[in-house]
C-alpha cells in the first residue's frame, strides 16, 4: 500500500477521471472553462476525463487552475480518490477500516470538516462512474441517462467522440444510439455526408453497449436502417438497399429484454422512403401502412407526413394535400414544432404543384413566422425558395428572380449542390422565358460552375445538368428544357437512376 505512506508516482486512469471531474466541481466549471484556464483545447479535457493520464505538470496546471496549492495533489487529493475508490469496491465493514488506516496520512491537510465532506463528493463520483461502467439489462428506465450523456457528447469534434466511445464506457449506452440515429435523420434533409457519419457512428456504438449479443444484434439493425436512409439521401439507392437488408437481418435475429425499447416502426418508415426514391410506389405506400400500424399515436402524424411525400413523388399533389389535412389533426405544434412547421410548409409547396397559387400565397405569412421561430438557417431559405415559386406562379418576375438570387447564394453558401441545382434552374426558366439566354450562360458559367464540380451528386444527375451546361453555353438552352429538368430533379427520377431525355 505505497500509496498510504506517501503517494506512489503511477496514477492510474481511474484517479485522472475522478480527479479531473472534481477539480470542475470545486469551481462548478464546464469543461470549456478548466480547459481555458489552463490554456489547453477542451478535448484534451474530454480525454483526461475518459481515462487518459496527463503528463505531471499538467496536473499541477490543473490544480493550480482551480485555486489549489499544488502540494495538495499529492499530499491530498490523491490519496483521497485512491482511498475512496478502492473503499467503494468493499464490503462496508472493510471500507470503513480502509477509510480508517489512511486518516493519519490525510490529517495534516485535511479539516475534520473537509475531509468527510470530500470523501463523500468523490465516493459520489466513483459510485456513479462504476455504475456507468457496470453491464445491465437495458430497460425504458434508462433514457434518464441521456440528457447528461448527450449534452457532454454532442459538442465534441469527431475524433473525440471516437475517443469517448472506444475508452469511456459510460457512454457505451444504447439510448446514445438512438439519440445519434434521430439526429442522422435530422440532418439527412441538408447534408447526407453528415447523415451517414452520425449513423454509422450510432451503428459502431451498437457494437460496444453492454446488453447481451442478442441486443446489440437488434441495436445494430437499427442503426443500420439510418445508415441506409444517409445512402438513399445522397442518391446511392444500390447501397442503400443492401444495407437495408442487413439492418432487417440483423434486426430479426436479436431480441429486447423489454417490449417496445426500439421504434420497430422507423425501418418500415425509413425503407418506405427507399421504396419511393425507387419509385416502387406499392411497396413504398405498403411500409407506410405498417408503420402507422406499429407506431405510438404521437408518430401518426410524423408517418402521414412521410406518406404525403411519397404521394407527391407519385404526381398525386391533390391525395397528398389530403393526407397532411389529417396529419395536421395529430401533430401537436408546441410539442413538435419542427414537424408541424414541415406539414404547413409541405401543404403550401403542394398547392404550388398544383398551380393553386394564390391559395399558398395566403399560407406564407405563417409558414415564415413557423420558420423564423425555429431559426434554423435551412427552414428560413427554403421559405424564401417557395416565395420565389409563388411569386413566379403568379407572374411576378422580379420578385421571383430576387428571391431565386438570394437562395441560391445561400445554398451555395451552405454548399447543398442538389438543391442549388434545382434553384438555379428554376431561376433560368425565368430567364428563358424573357429570352434572357445570355445571362443564363453567365449563371452556368459563374454561380454553377462549383454545382458541377461538387461531390456526391449522382451519376444520372451530373449527366443531365451537363446537358443543360453545353446548351446554355451555346446559347440553345429552352425554357420548357429547364422545366422538363427540373421536374426530373423535383421527382427523384436521378436517384432511380432513371436517365434524363432531352
Amino acid at each position: 500500500m505505497a500509496r498510504k505512506q506517501g503517494i506512489s508516482p503511477e496514477i492510474t486512469a481511474e484517479d485522472v477521471k475522478i480527479l479531473i471531474r472534481w477539480l470542475r466541481a470545486i469551481r462548478d466549471w464546464s469543461q470549456e472553462q478548466l480547459a481555458a484556464a489552463v490554456g489547453i483545447d477542451r478535448g484534451t479535457i474530454i480525454r483526461y476525463e475518459a481515462g487518459a493520464i496527463p503528463p505531471r505538470r499538467t496536473l499541477e496546471a490543473l490544480v493550480s487552475a482551480v485555486g489549489l496549492p499544488v502540494f495538495l495533489l499529492d499530499a491530498c487529493l490523491l490519496p483521497v480518490v485512491f482511498l475512496v475508490r478502492r473503499a467503494a469496491g468493499l464490503a462496508p465493514a472493510e471500507a470503513f477500516a480502509d477509510l480508517e488506516a489512511g486518516t493519519a496520512e490525510l490529517e495534516r491537510c485535511l479539516s475534520t470538516l473537509a475531509r468527510p465532506r470530500l470523501a463523500a463528493l468523490l465516493l459520489q463520483l466513483t459510485v456513479a462512474d462504476s455504475a456507468a461502467r457496470r453491464p445491465a439489462a437495458p430497460s425504458a428506465a434508462d433514457w434518464h441517462r441521456l440528457p447528461d450523456l448527450w449534452e457532454r457528447f454532442e459538442s465534441c469534434s469527431a475524433e473525440d467522440r471516437r475517443f469517448l466511445l472506444e475508452h469511456a464506457p459510460e457512454f457505451r449506452d444504447w439510448t446514445l444510439v438512438v439519440q445519434l440515429c434521430a439526429e442522422s435523420a435530422k440532418v439527412a434533409a441538408h447534408s447526407a455526408k453528415e447523415a451517414r457519419e452520425l449513423a454509422e457512428l450510432a451503428r459502431h456504438l451498437a457494437g460496444l453497449v453492454p446488453g447481451g449479443d442478442a441486443w446489440r444484434s437488434l441495436l445494430r439493425g437499427y442503426a443500420e436502417a439510418f445508415v441506409a436512409n444517409a445512402l438513399r439521401v445522397g442518391g446511392d439507392l444500390k447501397a442503400a438497399e443492401a444495407c437495408f437488408v442487413r439492418a432487417w437481418t440483423l434486426w430479426q435475429a436479436g431480441t429486447s429484454p423489454e417490449p417496445d425499447l426500439l421504434p420497430a416502426w422507423r425501418l418500415f418508415d425509413l425503407e418506405a422512403a427507399l421504396c419511393a426514391a425507387k419509385r416502387d410506389w406499392t411497396r413504398a405506400l405498403f411500409l407506410h401502412d405498417n408503420a402507422r400500424d406499429l407506431a405510438p399515436a404521437e408518430a401518426a402524424g410524423r408517418i402521414l407526413l412521410n406518406r404525403s411525400a411519397t404521394l407527391v413523388l407519385m404526381g398525386q399533389a391533390e391525395q397528398a394535400i389530403e393526407i397532411l389535412r389529417e396529419a395536421a389533426t395529430l401533430v401537436d405544434g408546441e410539442r413538435e414544432p419542427r414537424l408541424f412547421f414541415a406539414l404547413r410548409f409541405n401543404f403550401a409547396a403542394d398547392l404550388g404543384l398544383l398551380h393553386r397559387f394564390r391559395d399558398a400565397e395566403l399560407l406564407l405569412p405563417e409558414v415564415w413566422q413557423l420558420a423564423a421561430g425555429l431559426g434554423n438557417r435551412l427552414d428560413l431559405g427554403r421559405c424564401l425558395w417557395l416565395q420565389g415559386q409563388i411569386a413566379a406562379g403568379l407572374g411576378h418576375g422580379l420578385e421571383a428572380e430576387a428571391a431565386f438570387r438570394r437562395v441560391l447564394a445561400e445554398f451555395t453558401d451552405l454548399k447543398i449542390a442538389y438543391d442549388a441545382a434545382l434553384v438555379a434552374l428554376e431561376l433560368s426558366v425565368l430567364y428563358l422565358e424573357q429570352g434572357r439566354t445570355g445571362e443564363v450562360r453567365e449563371l452556368v458559367e459563374d454561380d454553377m460552375l462549383w454545382i458541377f464540380a461538387a461531390q456526391g451528386v449522382a451519376e444520372e444527375t451530373a449527366k443531365a445538368l451537363a446537358v443543360f451546361r453545353e446548351a446554355a453555353l451555346q446559347e440553345a438552352a429552352t425554357a420548357e428544357l429547364a422545366r422538363r429538368l427540373v421536374t426530373y430533379l423535383a421527382q427523384g427520377r436521378c436517384a432511380s437512376g432513371l436517365p434524363f431525355e432531352p
